[in-house]
């Protein structure tokens, strides 16, 4: 009787299979690593837009800011993308800005940010507190395309006219 010196048929199936197997175990691991790395720089990309409008906001001054509260048509929507809630009011129902339409110096400056960040838009709203005057800062950011675990990121801040 000869002797074969190969592998059977049956012998290359099973090699494939586990091959295969491990090929897909592997391709899930490494795309829910890269989907997790995505989800971590869209966050970051949030708040570091949230922050930026808030601290930006906040740093205008309780006097401003409590004068935007009195009368907001001194306020452009489309400059600044900036919301008055009136006090005790539950919020949640104003509209978002487009980061790439904001902003400064009466329209005329227009923010560059980064191409990253046009995947973006926020809600800054202002809310007075007339008991403790304070005017409290909110700034939402969400992703209008794309996924990001969170949703929305959401900073608020307290101005108040004595802590300036």
């Amino acid at each position: 009787m000869k002797k074969f010196n190969g592998f059977t048929i049956f012998e290359i199936l099973l090699a494939l299979i586990v091959f295969s197997s491990a090929m897909a175990f592997l391709y899930g691991l490494f795309s829910s690593s890269s989907q997790g790395t995505l989800d971590s720089y869209n966050e970051t990309i949030a708040y570091t837009i949230a922050e930026e409008s808030l601290e930006w906001v906040a740093g205008l001054g309780y006097e401003r800011l409590n004068e935007w509260c009195s009368d907001s048509s001194t306020i452009t929507p489309d400059e600044l993308g900036i919301s008055v809630r009136a006090p005790g009011a539950l919020g949640g129902g104003e509209p978002f800005q487009d980061i790439t339409k904001v902003t400064i110096d009466g329209g005329v400056g227009k923010i560059d940010y980064p191409e990253d960040y046009q995947n973006f838009e926020r809600r800054v709203v202002i809310q007075k507190i007339p008991s403790a005057n304070l005017i409290y800062v909110e700034t939402t950011v969400q992703i209008k395309l794309g996924f990001f675990k969170k949703g929305r990121i959401v900073l608020g801040k307290l101005v108040g006219a004595e802590y300036l």
